[in-house]
């Protein structure tokens, strides 16, 4: 065989393998529904990055730094505040929220 056919077989080789790692590294069309926070505010937290209230369905959202959304039910507005305008709402969180599923269910709402 010659060097010539050898180096064109080298080239055709490379560039199949270029197409498979571009279409590998291509993006996806799949798109995550943006899910609607009620009332959602940005927060000050390690842990939490968003809060919101649903007044009409009595609930507490929360957005944690991973992403996930919980919801947690059956709160007042007070809950909301309270939480809201703690010192370390991450600390109120997890010592009066989270702990309490009988008092707030929680409920995933994603990942």
């Amino acid at each position: 065989m010659s060097e010539d056919y050898n180096y064109r077989q080298t080239l055709a080789t490379n560039d199949r393998i270029d197409a498979d790692n571009e279409a590998k590294a291509q993006p996806t069309n799949e798109v995550k529904p943006q899910i609607e926070i009620p009332n959602c505010i940005a927060v000050v937290s390690s842990n939490i990055s968003h809060l919101g209230y649903d007044e009409k369905a009595r609930e507490i959202w929360v957005r944690f730094t991973t992403g996930a959304i919980w919801v947690y039910g059956e709160s007042y507005p007070s809950d909301f505040a309270t939480l809201r305008d703690a010192p370390s709402i991450g600390g109120h969180f997890n010592r009066f929220i989270k702990p309490r599923p009988g008092t707030f269910p929680p409920r995933k709402i994603s990942d």
